[in-house]
């Protein structure tokens, strides 16, 4: 049931080639869209603590309320110290929660 090595050879080499012609647009497309997401994951939860320091600030009286939003503000600010470490300091996120 052997064929012919040439026939077996250009199958190999053309099957490698269409494998190489799909792979190359996802591997030249797939970084930057992921780059793309962690950026706009940075910036939702950038926008997100920076709303609720100001709801906390806002809410004087009711300290249920600010309770909720002070664990909302703790919780946008570790995910944003998980995707930029250096990017929050701890004092700026410290101080806009007190």
């Amino acid at each position: 049931m052997s064929g012919s090595p040439i026939i077996t050879g250009l199958t190999v080499v053309f099957s490698i080639i269409t494998l190489v012609v799909v792979m190359v647009p996802i591997v030249k497309v797939l970084p930057s869209r992921l780059e793309k997401r962690l950026y706009r994951q940075i910036a939702f939860h950038r926008d997100a603590a920076q709303s609720l320091s100001t709801a906390i600030a806002r809410s004087q009286n009711d300290q249920e309320q600010q309770d909720r939003l002070a664990a909302q503000h703790e919780y946008h600010r570790s995910v944003l110290q998980r995707l930029t470490p250096s990017d929050v300091p701890a004092a700026e996120t410290s101080r806009a929660v007190a």
